[in-house]
Order: structure tokens, then C-alpha cells, then sequence
């Protein structure tokens, strides 16, 4: 079978299932079933699939039309321009994300440590450290199998040693060394968990410990903003992601000792993304 067959297949079988942009995503899953970049695959349609690439490619389409992410199958994905590791085990990185990574940039000093909370794939914090060669960070998060991925992907990108991994459901126990934070950053659950069966059965198949945010969605900001301001140094931020404007609205909203609520930030649709606090 030769690469334009093999992709017109796939496209047909996920247009099938419902697969939105099957052509992109046929594309992807053909690239990495044959080991050749997709722009070679487009130019070369004569180009001929052994039987391990059908065979790898059939299981591939068949997963994904199953609704299992795009980016477990794959078992990589880009964050920030930087290619990770992928596994079922975490969260997938969101494209809304990096805007987090973009406002922490503004206050990230070039040197000092900060803090990463429910670091996931690590992908925020590898994306700081790439960017701040001089800044150490400590990466937060209760699955072990995370941070697991989180160790891989630190490795590959050669900043493991300016990290420490540490496993905690609480940030109350997080080993600070008598060092105060000039950051803290956190993609934490934020799903109330009534809405966990209404989301997309893609985002249903990640791990329930990264979404769920306790019955107002509110659970984990409420236990990190409460120990922030004994972590933080006077002038550090705060930036979490939020789900949407409810839910900025009631955490710029909440009475907090040592934190004033700086600004909450909007994605290029409108949609809140991002709430800010300075450490008084």
C-alpha cells in the first residue's frame, strides 16, 4: 500500500467516527506509523508502507476512532515548542496554556526558584527552565506515575538538574529549605466534579486526579492560595489557569491574607484564562 492509499483510508475511518480534522490528524498518525515527516509523506504518495507500518498505522486509526487522545497514540506531543513525552497517565497539555507560561515569563526573575503545582508532564516548568537557564524549580504533583513522565521529559530537555520532583497532595509539605519563592504557577483540576461525565469523551479518557476540582471546582486553588503567602517572597506572583469567568471571577473574589489580586488575563477569543496575585 503506498502512503496516499494508506491516507486516504485512515481519513475515511476517522471521518467515520467523528473524528474532527481527520485529514490533520491522518496525517499525524501516518507520520508516526512510518517514521517519515508528513511534508515527505504529501510529496511522495508513491512512498511504500511495509507490512509493520499498515499493521502499526490500522491500530493507530482504530484507537483514535475509539476517542482515545491523539496524543496518547502518539506518545509525544509539543508544549511551548518543545517536544515531551506522552502517556496516558497525565493530562494533555493545552494549547491555552502556554499563555500561562508567557505571563510567568513577565515576572520570573533570572534567577530563584519557583513553583510548579500539579506539574503533570512538566510541561510548564520545563518551559521556564528553558527560558531561565539560571532559575531552579520545584515540580509538584500527586501521581507518582507523573512525575515519572515529568522526570523523563526533564531529562530529555537536560534541566532535571535544577529541578526537584516532589510527590504531595498538599502543598503544606513541600520542602522549601528555608528559601522563599519568587514564583508559583499551577494548572491545577478545576473541573466541579458533577460536569466530570459531561466532557468530551477525549477528555473523560485522561486521569480523573488531573481534572477533578472537588464539588465547586475551587478545592486546589483554596489549599494553594492559603499557603502561598508564607512561601512566597514580598513582590512573588501567583498565576493560576482557570476554567472559565465564574471561575475567575470567584477567586479574584476571595478574601486572602498576604495576596492582592493583581489582574485575571484573556485568552485571544475573550475567554478568561489566567488569575494573578502579588504577595503584599
Amino acid at each position: 500500500m503506498d502512503a496516499a492509499s494508506a491516507r486516504r483510508r485512515a481519513i475515511a475511518a476517522l471521518a467515520g467516527a467523528g473524528i474532527p480534522f481527520p485529514a490533520r490528524e491522518a496525517d499525524l498518525l501516518l507520520a508516526s506509523a512510518t517514521g517519515q515527516p508528513s511534508a515527505f509523506l504529501l510529496a511522495h504518495p508513491e512512498f511504500s508502507l511495509d507490512e509493520a507500518m499498515r499493521s502499526t498505522l490500522v491500530g493507530m486509526v482504530s484507537r483514535r476512532s475509539s476517542r482515545e487522545p491523539l496524543q496518547y497514540i502518539l506518545g509525544e506531543w509539543a508544549f511551548y515548542g518543545h517536544p515531551l513525552a506522552m502517556s496516558d497517565k497525565i493530562l494533555v497539555p493545552r494549547p491555552e496554556t502556554e499563555l500561562l507560561v508567557e505571563r510567568a515569563l513577565e515576572w520570573l526573575p533570572d534567577d530563584g526558584t519557583f513553583l510548579d503545582w500539579g506539574t503533570g508532564s512538566g510541561c510548564i516548568a520545563i518551559a521556564l527552565l528553558i527560558e531561565r537557564p539560571s532559575c531552579s524549580c520545584i515540580a509538584v504533583d500527586a501521581s507518582p506515575s507523573a512525575l515519572d513522565v515529568a522526570w523523563r521529559n526533564m531529562r530529555r530537555h537536560d534541566v532535571l538538574h535544577r529541578a526537584l520532583l516532589w510527590h504531595s497532595r498538599t502543598p503544606r509539605d513541600i520542602p522549601l529549605r528555608g528559601e522563599r519563592l519568587a514564583l508559583i504557577v499551577s494548572n491545577p483540576p478545576y473541573i466541579p466534579t458533577a460536569l466530570l461525565p459531561t466532557l468530551m469523551e477525549e477528555v473523560r479518557r485522561e486521569p480523573m486526579v488531573a481534572l477533578d476540582g472537588g464539588v465547586d471546582g475551587l478545592k486546589w486553588y483554596r489549599a494553594l492560595l492559603e499557603w502561598a503567602p508564607g512561601a512566597l517572597r514580598p513582590g512573588g506572583r501567583i498565576l493560576v489557569e482557570v476554567g472559565d469567568g465564574q471561575q475567575a471571577v470567584a477567586l479574584s473574589s476571595l478574601p486572602l491574607s498576604g495576596l492582592r489580586h493583581e489582574r485575571t488575563v484573556h485568552d485571544l477569543a475573550g475567554v478568561p484564562r489566567m488569575v494573578q496575585w502579588i504577595r503584599v
